[in-house]
């Protein structure tokens, strides 16, 4: 999302990107959510920028909740 300016409009190159997943698929047991205010990437999809992130927390948070990982569904 673009940051509006206080005088009006929206602040050029000033975005709050974002990420929302849950896992596992089939039975959700963890849900997260990622906000980057103001990233210094030139690519500022919430995509590309917080999803390796949630990645990361949710194998951790999987393996400390217990929860086996599904060889079928893992990323290659």
């Amino acid at each position: 999302a673009q940051k509006p300016n206080p005088k009006g409009g929206y602040n050029p190159g000033k975005y709050i990107v974002s990420f929302i997943g849950f896992a596992p698929y089939d039975n959700p047991n963890l849900v997260i959510y990622i906000a980057i205010d103001e990233p210094q990437s030139a690519d500022v999809s919430g995509g590309s920028i917080a999803t390796p992130l949630a990645q990361d927390i949710l194998k951790e948070a999987l393996k400390i909740r217990g929860v086996e990982k599904d060889e079928r569904l893992a990323v290659k």
